[in-house]
């Protein structure tokens, strides 16, 4: 997993699932402009 060259990103939430390798852990973004953003789970 690549988190030092995502900018921006603020929190990592990892739960079972990840850990298990059946999805990726869910990226918090800092606020811009007024909103937060997370990057959709895709369970590949």
């Amino acid at each position: 997993f690549e988190l030092p060259t995502f900018e921006g990103v603020e929190e990592v939430v990892v739960n079972a699932e990840v850990i298990e390798g059946k999805a990726q852990p869910l990226l918090i973004y800092a606020e811009t402009k007024g909103k937060k953003s997370a990057q959709p789970d895709s369970a590949a």
